[in-house]
């Protein structure tokens, strides 16, 4: 008995010459932000400018943390002085290529966290995901902050956990919340998950990070007065004693809410430089309630969405529950600055993914461009460039006063919710290549035998890989790691 020979059959892909050129763009795009910002540096200017001497006379023994107000505990100048001590030009540059090869990697990982099995990522989701994005990217590269360090270390410990590495994403967590604080919603998020390890892991990192390593680097009583001052100078005055920040960068519900219903004093470090009269005139008391109120109601609202099974942490729906724990993060922050707002890359990523999915209806992926496209022209309002051609060149200052991020960040933070919901409801299979939420083309309903959980051939045999929740090896590095080798970025 003859057989024909097996012939081996290649997969084109049409898009890896797009997505190359998309990430050609990108570093053009990088490389020339970078000549900008030497010019900046050149001028003095930029935060890592401004730390590098307060680093330096902290490794001599100075509390940075008291008077000069350094803003991140010790764990941070301790680590950022290898770069400290090169010549300032050097190190501000050093700086911002790692920061900008970290937003690379970092936008990188959510794209694999977002793919399909078996399904390339179009050139149009990853060029649209880095532009919304930019805005606030390109602000924390020129301010030359620690944002991207702090988003990188967040995605990190997301990727790790999603692949089953505990320890590593709850030690990248827990480096996270030591540089600043608002990570931690991540540990309430890992605990509704009952992710126990991750939880533990990342209580042991913060306690390595905040106390056992400054210690064993700078002295154990330093480092208790170093974090007593950091505490004093940094969260005390809000959590405390009740004073906001409300400049006009503030863009968090604490500092709009401020500015919007109370009398802004004027003169002060926390205080606008604008002067605007507010909408409602508010007693502080009666403001600072109600941002608490709503500060606890969007906590609750995110405990009701984030609700995906975890059977598969590979499931690529949990990126959009990971989206509404960093809008959350940065909505209910007693400081968001613009360039806080990095984190947008998450929603980006998740909603512009499903923008550009030509299953879902038609009705959805205008809804889902409209929320794109509104949310990026509200921060685009706070840049000189389009703002500044407003209210006598101060439209841009304008826009910051009303909270225009803190607007953009709530269309996300609704898209983003209905998305999930909407993919719930639907109980599909991310493994499968059919659609990812309801009025879709082609999607299968749970109630059709084709998603039940494993599915048979023709002749019986169980078929592999059919069912929407596999068993637990999702902890199987193995079968992650195959699945994630599909991708090139």
């Amino acid at each position: 008995m003859s057989s024909e020979p097996i012939t081996s059959v290649k997969v084109i892909d049409a898009d890896r010459d797009g997505r190359r050129a998309v990430w050609i763009v990108w570093t053009i795009v990088l490389l020339i932000a970078g000549g900008y910002h030497y010019l900046k540096v050149r001028e003095g200017r930029g935060a890592f400018v401004r730390w590098r001497p307060q680093v330096l006379k902290f490794w001599q023994g100075e509390n940075i943390f008291d008077k000069q107000m350094f803003p991140n505990p010790p764990i941070f100048p301790i680590s950022v002085y290898p770069i400290m001590t090169l010549p300032e030009s050097i190190g501000a540059m050093t700086w911002f290529a790692l920061k900008g090869a970290l937003a690379t990697l970092s936008a990188i990982l959510c794209l694999r966290m977002v793919k399909e099995p078996g399904r390339s990522i179009s050139p149009w989701v990853i060029a649209a995901a880095l532009a919304l994005s930019f805005r606030p990217i390109l602000s924390d590269l020129h301010h030359a902050n620690n944002n991207i360090i702090i988003m990188t270390l967040v995605v990190l410990s997301l990727y790790a956990w999603r692949k089953g590495y505990d320890v590593i994403a709850g030690l990248a967590l827990a480096l996270a919340i030591s540089y600043k604080v608002t990570p931690g919603l991540f540990g309430f998020y890992f605990l509704m998950k009952r992710s126990w390890r991750t939880v533990g892991w990342t209580f042991l990192g913060m306690v390595l990070f905040l106390f056992v390593v400054p210690a064993i680097v700078i002295g154990r009583d330093f480092n208790i007065e170093c974090l007593l001052s950091w505490w004093h100078r940094i969260l005390s005055p809000y959590l405390t004693e009740g004073v906001p920040s409300r400049q006009e960068m503030n863009q968090s519900l604490v500092g709009v809410m401020f500015r919007l219903f109370t009398d802004s004093p004027r003169g002060g470090r926390y205080d606008p430089e604008l002067h605007q009269a507010p909408i409602f005139h508010l007693t502080h008391s009666t403001v600072d309630f109600l941002v608490k109120g709503l500060s606890i109601v969007f906590v609750g609202v995110l405990a009701m969405l984030c609700r995906t099974k975890t059977t598969r942490r590979d499931d690529r729906r949990l990126l959009g529950e990971f989206s509404l724990v960093v809008l959350t993060m940065l909505i209910v922050s007693e400081r968001s600055w613009k360039h806080h707002f990095v984190t947008v890359l998450l929603p980006y990523v998740y909603l512009s993914y499903r923008a550009f999915d030509l299953r879902l209806s038609k009705r959805d992926r205008n809804i889902l461009a409209g929320s794109l496209i509104a949310s990026a022209i509200l921060m685009a309002t706070t840049s000189s460039e389009m703002g500044g051609l407003f209210a006598r060149r101060e439209g841009h200052v304008v826009a910051q006063w009303y909270g225009m991020f803190l607007a953009a960040g709530i269309v996300l933070y609704i898209t983003t919710a209905w998305r999930v919901l909407v993919e719930r409801k639907a109980a599909i299979d991310p493994d499968r290549n059919i659609a990812i939420g309801s009025n879709c083309d082609n999607s299968i309903s749970e109630s059709d035998p084709r998603s039940n959980r494993g599915s048979a051939d023709r002749s019986g045999t169980r078929v592999e890989g059919a069912s929407p929740i596999a068993p637990p090896h999702l902890d199987s590095k193995r079968d992650a790691a195959e699945r994630e080798s599909r991708f090139q970025p």
